[in-house]
């Protein structure tokens, strides 16, 4: 399981820097190979964006999840389309 930016290719605590294995600015951006990260690792981000945002323990939030997947929208993305 991915835990944080660290494992996404970012250098620890640099947020605003480009990921070292996608090129990318966001958190969850890729598996830290460069590679999109699989559905159960992607959907378990959005999970913990949305609590960490909606400050709870678990997402209670119900969206199209494969389908944003399927669209091949990022782990942000998803999370703001969700809250929307």
């Amino acid at each position: 399981m991915i835990h944080n930016q660290s494992d996404y290719g970012y250098p620890t605590g640099a947020l605003s820097m480009l990921c070292v294995a996608c090129g990318s600015t966001q958190l969850h951006c890729c598996d830290g190979h460069g590679r999109r990260l699989p559905f159960s690792a992607w959907a378990a981000a959005v999970d913990a964006e949305i609590c960490r945002i909606e400050d709870t323990k678990q997402n209670e939030i119900t969206a199209p999840y494969a389908e944003m997947y399927g669209r091949g929208l990022s782990v942000m993305a998803a999370v703001d389309e969700a809250l929307a």
